[in-house]
């Protein structure tokens, strides 16, 4: 098991200090930004990408790009977000088939076994920061395992995005968590939650 965090100036000032110990800094895939990070220490990069909304699928990404960070860093897993960009699909199984087309096409390229898929932070009647609304059933534990099942991903379980969907969804937390495929679990994300202008948020 391997210890990230984000990088920052202020974190690899502290790592340099020696007042903290990871094992790599996690980096948005911007090259200027992981070579700053990689003269203090090794590199995990975290991709934006969206299995939902048709892109992987139809090639819109690029894949050479995605390798080369890879390769360069030694990333061993690309991930995935499950985000539909849409207020509401037509029913479960439309998620499903949309997700998994876009996970599919990944694998392709890079094997099932190297995709992960995160579940996102879902809000009630609000924008969220990684793409806007969404439609609700790319949170339901139901369809997230059925993307998995099918597809042969791994599950990216970041806490504070269950946290705050089970509360604008109204769940008991605990229950939510036991029903994700908490078993398929290759990485997981841990950070602290806070508002902004009333809004809960992990960013």
């Amino acid at each position: 098991m391997q210890f990230t965090i984000n990088y920052s100036t202020q974190a690899a000032a502290l790592l340099q200090a020696g007042k903290i110990e990871i094992d790599r800094f996690k980096c948005p895939p911007w090259a200027d930004l992981v070579a700053e990070a990689r003269q203090v220490a090794p590199v995990y990069v975290h991709f934006d990408l969206r299995a939902g909304n048709g892109r992987l699928a139809a090639g819109e990404v690029d894949f050479d790009e995605i390798e080369r960070f890879l390769i360069e860093t030694d990333t061993p897993y690309v991930n995935v977000h499950l985000l539909i960009e849409d207020d509401v699909v037509g029913s479960a199984d439309e998620a499903i088939e949309r997700m998994s087309a876009d996970i599919e096409a990944a694998a392709r390229r890079f094997s099932a076994d190297r995709i992960i898929a995160e579940n996102i932070p879902y809000r009630v009647n609000s924008a969220d920061e990684i793409g806007g609304k969404y439609a609700r059933e790319c949170v339901d534990p139901a369809v997230i395992r059925a993307v998995l099942d099918a597809t042969g991903a791994g599950f990216l379980f970041d806490i504070a995005h269950a946290r705050i969907t089970a509360q604008n969804l109204g769940i008991d937390l605990q229950t939510y968590i036991d029903s994700l495929p908490i078993e398929r679990m290759t990485e997981m994300h841990v950070t602290g939650l806070g508002q902004i202008n009333g809004m809960v948020t992990d960013h």
